[in-house]
């Protein structure tokens, strides 16, 4: 072999590494690798709840039954506002009634079935007894009436219907009565006294589950 031949065929290998290299450089030059990060997010379940309303018939200074009414929003969802008293002066005689309004809306993106219960504190007894079962509640969901009871009944869980994500805001009306009604055994005569020094302390609790179906 020819020194002029075995010059040749080197340049020609150093050419191919040459190629080679470039190649191998082009491939890392050119190549990636991508990764999808997935995130998992809760949805978030948020209630808003505002009393709007408040009316209530009763007895004023002059000893005579009056409309008293108090139009001024309370957000219930502030922690300033958890002792505040959604009924004043509740059925203080017979005749007389208290309603408030409630707002309820959907400030989060999970949509929820919401209702009420209304739960005594204590065991009643006496007058107390006698007062709870003279006053009559109504629960009205925007124009429908959906529930009537007796306080004394503590009927459980009233369900009132779903809010969607971003849908608008419902009313909630709840109206407290204090009826004539019979409280006597047997006499079938009605004892409105009976009630008289009676207190009844109860809750109003507004409540949301994740709606599912």
């Amino acid at each position: 072999m020819s020194k002029t031949f075995k010059t040749v065929l080197l340049a020609l290998l150093v050419s191919c590494l040459c190629l080679a290299l470039v190649i191998a450089a082009s491939y890392a030059l050119f190549s990636e690798s991508v990764t999808v990060n997935n995130h998992l997010v809760a949805g978030s379940l948020k209630v808003g709840l505002t009393r709007t309303d408040y009316k209530k018939y009763t007895l004023v200074d002059s000893g005579e039954f009056a409309l008293v009414t108090d139009g001024t929003d309370v957000n219930l969802g502030n922690t300033d506002s958890q002792d505040f008293m959604l009924f004043e002066d509740l059925a203080a005689v017979p005749q007389s009634w208290s309603e408030v309004t409630l707002l309820i809306s959907n400030g989060g993106d999970v949509a929820f079935d919401y209702g009420i219960r209304l739960l005594t504190e204590g065991t009643l007894t006496g007058a107390s007894a006698s007062l709870a079962q003279q006053i009559q509640v109504e629960v009205i969901s925007g124009e429908t009436s959906v529930k009537t009871f007796m306080l004394s009944e503590q009927p459980g869980d009233i369900a009132l219907g779903s809010i969607l994500a971003g849908a608008a805001a419902q009313t909630i009306t709840v109206r407290a009565t204090f009826v004539d009604e019979d409280t006597s055994e047997d006499d079938g005569v009605t004892d409105n006294n009976a009630a008289q020094g009676g207190t009844v302390s109860f809750d109003v609790q507004v409540y949301a589950v994740q709606k599912t179906v």
